[in-house]
């Protein structure tokens, strides 16, 4: 799963009801981001070039979305937000564990 659109159609296979209230915070993380986003590894390229890091973890973005004024990135807040309370959700760190997380159960 890396498309938008492939996340779309995974949550409607989710018969976990956790699952997938991660799958939707993590489409409205993507939604809600300042530009369009064609794809989950599109979105964190986009957080790591903001950021200027390297590696995107749930610590990581706890830390960095400090320094970002609510003024001039509402959207990106409101979309980390997402991604932060994903993360949370499914007990994990790092994007990859949360898409494994996510299709793990999903019905095939």
């Amino acid at each position: 799963m890396t498309t938008v659109e492939e996340l779309y159609e995974i949550t409607e296979k989710i018969s976990d009801n956790l699952r997938n209230q991660v799958a939707e915070l993590l489409i409205q993380a993507l939604n809600d981001w300042r530009s369009q986003v064609n794809s989950i590894e599109d979105y964190s390229e986009q957080l790591k070039k903001l950021f200027e890091i390297k590696e995107l973890t749930r610590s990581i973005l706890e830390t960095e979305m400090n320094r970002l004024n609510p003024e001039t990135h509402s959207w990106e807040l409101e979309s980390i937000t997402s991604l932060i309370e994903a993360f949370k959700l499914s007990r994990t760190e790092e994007i990859s564990s949360l898409i494994n997380y996510i299709s793990e159960k999903a019905v095939k």
